[in-house]
């Protein structure tokens, strides 16, 4: 098995929201993802890893390493992932610059919160606070 793997230089785009500032893997979507999902390995399809989203509460789908979605995929199709992301737009009102972003449970399966739930794990912190103009950075290969 390989990986497909490349650096991106810092700042590259993404629909004005995100900035991947890590390196890019090619993997394959094992579910419907959209850009900014935090997914975890779950296996090989062909030459791939296989992805599905992380989820704090699930044994299976929190352990490391974790990526970020770069775009929208179908189960089945490839998706690049990304291990750091700085997000923006987003939500971070009650937080403070440096607090850390936790990984969600099931319910919001892919996602991250900034209150930790009880089984908390860090998946980066908040670069700025705004309720609509936040931003945070992803920081999801943990070993």
């Amino acid at each position: 098995m390989s990986i497909q793997q490349r650096e991106l230089a810092p700042g590259h785009l993404l629909v004005g929201q995100s900035r991947n500032m890590g390196k890019e893997w090619i993997a394959v979507a094992g579910e419907t993802l959209v850009a900014g999902q935090i997914v975890c390995c779950s296996g090989v399809s062909e030459a791939h890893v296989q992805v599905l989203k992380a989820a704090s509460d699930v044994a299976t789908k929190r352990q490391p390493p974790l990526f970020m979605a770069m775009h929208g995929a179908s189960a089945g199709d490839q998706v690049r992932v990304t291990e750091f992301n700085v997000l923006t737009n987003v939500n971070t009102a009650g937080g403070a610059v440096g607090d850390p972003i936790f990984l969600a449970v099931a319910a919001s399966a892919g996602g991250w919160v900034r209150v930790a739930p009880a089984t908390a794990i860090n998946v980066g912190v908040i670069l700025s606070v705004d309720a609509s103009t936040g931003s945070v950075l992803f920081a999801g290969t943990r070993g």
